[in-house]
């Protein structure tokens, strides 16, 4: 299918100058050494398109929880789990002016495990503040029964639900509880008698349209599968009188065009929908969908169809969701970026047009905006959330969710959960960079990432004073591919750059601001990475009017700096400087004038500022509380760490946090890792050093506890080194215990948490020299925490999308001579489980997928130059994407180090990506 919608913008298609390549080189991790050598890569300035993207999740709490009903406290516990449930207005209660609300859910619950059945139910709840999670009765019996679906019309007053294991569909009456008994009729039988707990078809599900009352519900056997229709208004027409469609496959999912009479069915087999003329039940055609969708739903607004596709092994398109103009009979694209792992159900509310997706293994709710089809909002359910109805006029999301284990005994509880989305306008998605320079010395990109469909970008670069005026710049992005922007093509030579990327389209991309640098200090040599800040992905917000620096000094060899930028006002912000033990109290440089959209810089070295020979942690506050963005460049020669290079730091924001993680941190030769520190308050800090995961047959190290005092307004640093000695892998926890003689817990029972726990700030900085073949990778880089576990599960940290990566290499004369390589470190503290590691290459070629264990509290080293070039092949560019099944917290990492680049330039970058 061709691009849509790229007239008038330039392609994203460069050639550096020469031969010129970006390449990282090799870090020696255990169990990666010896292939690592053969397996550098280098990113070539020219890449062609960059990978589709699609929304990401704005803060979570915009989508608010009503009520949770069937929870422990609530007046009824589910000794069932709810299925589905459906919404709809009682008519007789609407026609009463006695009654205060005629609004009801109706849910169809499950008593049995797994696909064994047991004791099944329909309950009736008000949806009105006053009996909200009040049952108007205690539940119709729906026998041994699997009833997969619960459909509510309120025009006949009638509710349909297939059961499984007993082959038919019950009808009953939807003004259940207050005013008459319900009727259940098993009067419509599907291939079988009721009382055949195993007969030879099922009802696999159903769809109504409401307009004409024709029930579609597909009904499968081993040897068969066709889609039976059955007229509401006389259900109790023998089954072979009934029209029957032929399916040839499992239909998990049908969706109705009730306007044009079509009915839409998921074919998850052929990886396809069939179209049904609701008119005469003849089939008009099939649209190829490259995924197997499950549940679908359609848009009357504007004629698309949304099909949510599951958990399939090895399938490029498994966890998003497909979507079909139905105006065109063509596939646009898949949802991916805010999708959660093995997506259930899709429902749509044409009132607001938004789209609901329920993803079931990681228990969470996405909602679309159906215009852009980008991923605005995303809540956490409390179990596995199956079914899903709306209340378009009232906004009010209903979810029917399993027990908290997936294969389910009697008496589980399940959940029915209720969510009001009111309408608000998601923002125009923008990525932030203030940082970056075209001076002799420096080479400055944008990796972009798009991972699912074709979109434009506006790039705005914003320059320092008397270098011009603003330059904009537009690029169509290609779908499912990895490109690169060269800063300096685009600006040209000598310029300090701040740099803006709106998304024309609505549909947020991520990326990554990668400089390279020589000389720009004595013998430096080095490259940084930042993933910016956007205001699209949950948890990295921005602009902020507060940053901490935690890290930067100004001792000899190094070269310190602030860069600012207030995007649209002129304002001042307030500078104070903190020192390390010994170096003076607390320094306030205030009034710094940062006019509107022109960069500034700021060195702190300067006697004005921080001045000469300190330790320094940075506090920058608009003095007017207005938004601006800052990062911190830091620049040494091997004066005094014995390594040249430079690294970069994002800020933190105000009290960040009370328990952090950092997945990297080596002691090995050539490595030196720290911790820089600072707290307002006196207290101590729990260190934990998680070792790395011991290779099968190899001895495993034990993990080192230990504490950490911090100085109110002082800044202090730790060297890993001294603490835990040589040759370790180690992953750092950081937690807060508050102003307490020694870090006992609180509750023994929670060893994280502690009383009177106080925020702290932290980053961490590594250093390292000669850790390759070769002339050997040399620099530094550091990491600046965005969320941690203090916020979870607000925060979860469970999703990460990186958009540089790469295991390219140059080779002259047969021989290895300078490349890539590109790693992940990841740490899950709290939990053992398994993570989905996706590499998204160039256009036409299929992701490299790759489920990682990570084995509770051990600090995990994944080679991705291996995965990637025994998959994919050599001399690939990749964006990852990075994402926890069970939705539980973990932390991660992407160092990548660079051997013999453009003309020698060697060391490293590291980003923590964008994460949610």
């Amino acid at each position: 299918m061709s691009p849509v919608g790229f007239s008038g913008h330039d392609w994203v298609v460069r050639k550096g100058k020469g031969d010129q390549m970006r390449l990282p080189a090799t870090r020696l991790h255990a169990m990666t050494r010896l292939r690592a050598i053969s397996l550098f890569a280098v990113m070539v300035l020219a890449l062609a398109g960059v990978i589709p993207l699609v929304n990401a999740p704005q803060a979570q709490a915009d989508l608010t929880p009503v009520a949770f009903i069937g929870i422990p406290g609530n007046p009824l516990n589910f000794d069932k789990n709810p299925l589905d449930v459906a919404y709809g207005i009682d008519p007789v209660c609407a026609a009463d002016p006695f009654c205060s609300d005629p609004r009801q859910i109706y849910v169809a619950t499950y008593g049995g495990s797994g696909q064994t059945p047991g004791p099944s139910r329909l309950y009736t709840f008000g949806v009105d503040s006053g009996s909200m999670g009040f049952q108007w009765n205690a539940g119709i019996d729906l026998g041994y029964t699997r009833p997969t679906r619960t459909i509510y019309n309120q025009t006949t007053n009638q509710i349909f639900i297939p059961r499984q294991r007993a082959g038919d569909v019950a009808i009953l009456t939807g003004t259940v509880g207050h005013y008459t008994d319900p009727v259940l009729d098993t009067a419509v039988f599907l291939g079988f008698s009721p009382v055949s707990p195993y007969g030879n078809a099922e009802p696999f599900w159903a769809e109504l349209n409401k307009t004409t009352n024709k029930l579609y519900v597909p009904r499968v056997n081993p040897t068969m599968q066709d889609l039976v229709v059955i007229d509401g208004n006389d259900p109790y027409v023998p089954i072979d009188n009934l029209p029957k469609i032929p399916l040839t496959d499992s239909a998990n999912g049908i969706a109705i065009d009730e306007a044009t009479n079509r009915i839409f069915v998921a074919r998850p087999t052929h990886k396809d929908i069939m179209v049904i003329n609701g008119n005469d039940n003849s089939v008009i055609g099939f649209v190829q969908t490259w995924a197997s969708p499950r549940g679908i739903a359609f848009n009357p607004v504007n004629g698309k169809l949304y099909a949510a596709n599951g958990i399939v092994s090895g399938e490029a398109n498994e966890n998003s969701v497909t979507v079909v103009d139905m105006n065109t009979y063509a596939t646009m694209y898949h949802i991916r970026a805010g999708i959660g792992i093995d997506p259930q159900n899709v429902q749509v509310n044409p009132t607001t047009n938004r789209v609901y997706v329920t993803s079931r293994e990681n228990r969470e709710l996405a909602v679309v905006n159906s215009v852009t089809d980008g991923v605005i909002r995303v809540a956490r359910t409390i179990a596995f959330p199956m079914g899903i109805d709306v209340d378009p006029v009232n906004n009010i999301i209903f979810t029917s969710a399993q027990g908290f284990q997936p294969m389910l005994a009697p008496g589980d509880p399940g959940t029915i959960e209720l969510w009001s989305d009111p309408p608000s306008s998601p923002p125009t998605p923008t990525l932030y960079f203030p940082e970056g320079t075209t001076r002799p010395g420096f080479q400055s990109y944008l990796t972009v990432f798009a991972p699912d469909v074709n979109t434009t970008v506006t790039v705005t670069y914003e320059l320092g004073p008397g270098q011009g005026g603003p330059i904009v710049k537009s690029y169509g992005l290609a779908g499912g591919s990895r490109a690169t922007i060269d800063i300096n093509a685009d600006v040209g030579a000598n310029k300090d750059v701040s740099t803006r990327i709106v998304s024309d389209s609505g549909r947020p991309v991520f990326a990554e601001r990668v400089m390279y640098f020589n000389g720009v200090v004595v013998s430096s040599t080095d490259g940084t990475a930042s993933p910016g800040f956007p205001n699209f992905w949950q948890n990295q917000s921005a602009p902020r009017d507060f940053y901490f620096f935690t890290e930067g000094t100004t001792r000899p060899g190094f070269s310190e700096y602030l860069t600012l930028v207030s995007p649209s006002t002129t304002q001042t912000v307030d500078i104070t400087y903190y020192f390390g033990a010994g170096q003076g109290a607390p320094k306030l440089v205030s009034g710094v004038t940062l006019p509107a959209g022109e960069r500034v810089t700021i060195h702190v070295n300067n006697p004005s500022q921080a001045g000469p020979d300190k330790d320094v942690s940075t506090k920058v506050v608009s003095t007017s509380s207005t938004p601006f963005y800052a990062e911190r460049p830091m620049y040494f020669d091997a004066s005094t760490i014995g390594v040249a290079g430079g690294h970069n730091g994002m800020g933190l924001p105000m009290n960040p946090f009370t328990d952090t993680v950092f997945p990297e941190g080596t002691t090995r030769p050539g490595f030196r890792t720290f911790l820089t520190l600072f707290s307002e308050t006196d207290q101590r800090l729990k260190s934990t050093y998680y070792q790395a995961a011991a290779p099968s047959g190899e001895t495993q190290k034990q993990n080192v506890v230990g504490e950490i005092f911090l100085p109110a307004n002082e800044r202090v640093t730790v060297e890993l080194g001294p603490v835990l000695g040589g040759d370790s892998d180690i992953g750092t926890r950081l937690t807060s215990c508050g102003n307490v003689p020694d870090c006992t817990p609180a509750d023994p029972s929670k060893p994280y948490t502690y009383a009177g726990a106080l925020p702290f700030y932290a980053e961490r900085p590594m250093y390292f020299s000669g850790v390759s073949i070769g002339s050997g990778a040399a620099g530094g880089t550091v990491n600046t925490p965005i969320t941690t576990l203090s916020y979870w599960p607000s925060s979860m940290q469970s999703e990460y999308y990186l958009a540089e990566g790469t295991n390219r290499f140059l080779t002259q004369d047969w021989t290895i001579t300078g490349g890539f390589q590109t790693y992940l470190t990841l740490l899950s503290p709290e939990v053992t489980q398994t993570v989905q590691v996706m590499l998204y290459l160039g256009p036409g070629e299929t992701p490299v997928k790759i489920d990682q264990f990570l084995p509770k509290a051990r600090r995990v080293t994944v080679d991705l130059n291996f995965y990637s070039t025994f998959i994919a092949g050599p001399n690939k560019d990749f964006a990852v994407h990075v994402q926890s099944p069970v939705n539980e917290a973990f932390y991660l990492e992407r160092p990548m180090y660079f051997w013999n680049v453009m003309g020698g330039i060697r060391g490293g970058t590291l980003s923590t990506g964008f994460h949610n």
